[in-house]
């Protein structure tokens, strides 16, 4: 796991004693260290500079970022794993929830559209349906829509990232806006032009 996820508040108590052996798309992966672990098998990123010497440790399952959808990713982990049954139920459970809070979830956003921003005060940008940030969830689970701008630049032709100038987010009306802030740990909601800050930990 990379530095980031692993002090990342949601993980807090769950990945204690694990290390970080290498950096994300960088050639810092530590072979040495993965050799001293004697994997049974490696999970990692297609594009990851060191996967040819990765592959040459142990069977290697290299992913395709954004190329699955949660459901096909976990079916084919099940499989890998040989977990088929416990991918099975955790699908079905998953899906039961998603059908428990989707109506909720549009009862209180309305006919608001849903932009999910990332950056600093100097450059912003915003994520399509992949990527994490829990965009899967808000926008593939829950079927909620994003500003046309967002919309058109991402979702519509499967792109995960487009930027973005705080212009363009000035000037969208009737959406919820939702930010980590890289310089500090920040939650930002936008309710039609106004911008306020909350700091969360």
């Amino acid at each position: 796991m990379s530095e980031f996820a692993l002090n990342h508040p949601f993980y807090a108590g769950k990945v204690d004693g694990i290390e970080n052996i290498g950096g994300y798309g960088d050639d810092s992966n530590s072979l040495e260290k993965l050799l001293e672990l004697k994997p049974d098998v490696i999970i990692a990123l297609d594009n990851a500079k060191n996967l040819e010497n990765i592959q040459k440790i142990a069977p290697t399952v290299a992913i395709k970022y954004g190329e699955k959808n949660l459901r096909e990713q976990l079916r084919a982990f099940g499989k890998a794993f040989g977990r088929e049954l416990e991918a099975e139920t955790w699908i079905a459970n998953w899906d039961s929830k998603v059908a428990k809070y989707k109506p909720a979830v549009h009862e209180a956003v309305g006919d608001k559209k849903v932009a999910i921003l990332g950056g600093d005060m100097k450059s912003l940008g915003a994520f399509g349906d992949f990527y994490g940030r829990g965009r899967e969830i808000l926008y593939r689970e829950f079927g909620l829509k994003a500003p046309e701008i967002i919309q058109k630049a991402t979702l519509d032709i499967g792109k995960g990232y487009v930027a973005l100038s705080h212009e363009n987010c000035r000037n969208m009306r009737e959406i919820f806006c939702s930010s980590r802030i890289r310089w500090k740990s920040s939650l930002i909601i936008l309710w039609g032009n106004s911008l306020t800050a909350s700091r969360t930990r």
